[in-house]
């Protein structure tokens, strides 16, 4: 669909639903799995993205590089 930009995804990707019990507490429990090509689980895999920038938030004073690489990518894809 597009070009990926960023550092790779810690793979959880399993969707899931709350659930308030008699007690009030919160049951989340997962429902939906995800898939690629109905062939990889995504879960505890992970994406690997095509253009690796890195990003370390604590040093970024209010930089976003992987925002403005993929920017630059998209720019340049519609040329």
């Amino acid at each position: 669909m597009g070009t990926i930009v960023g550092t790779k995804t810690p793979g959880a990707v399993v969707a899931g639903s709350p659930f308030i019990m008699k007690d009030g507490s919160l049951l989340y429990l997962a429902v939906t799995d995800v898939h690629i090509d109905e062939k990889v689980r995504l879960e505890g895999v992970g994406v690997e993205p095509d253009i690796k920038v890195p990003f370390s938030v604590e040093y970024a004073r209010g930089a976003d590089p992987q925002q403005d690489r993929a920017l630059a990518v998209a720019v340049e894809s519609v040329k």
